[in-house]
């Protein structure tokens, strides 16, 4: 059931991403689902998403994974600009 519109929904495993991804099927869309594995320590959420994604027949699944460690100089750096800010802010 497509009616030549795409979309790409974000799909966790959880109530919020599968209802949007319901929607969207209902209203006609050709669905592409996309997963984060982020290093849960559980891979229920993926299980999850991928039960969703089967029930709902997304046209496709992917899962991008990601290594949160490369964000870690961005938070760094992002926590040292605030401080100076904030300490700016207060002299």
């Amino acid at each position: 059931m497509s009616n030549g519109r795409t979309a790409v929904v974000l799909v966790s495993g959880g109530l919020d991403s599968a209802t949007v991804l319901a929607i969207a099927r209902e209203a006609g869309f050709e669905c592409h689902a996309l997963s984060f594995a982020y290093g849960q320590r559980h891979a229920v959420e993926l299980e999850a998403a991928a039960r969703v994604v089967a029930h709902h027949g997304a046209a496709s699944h992917r899962v991008m994974h990601i290594d949160l460690g490369a964000f870690e100089l961005v938070a760094l750096y992002l926590f040292a600009v605030l401080a100076l800010a904030n300490v700016a802010t207060e002299i």
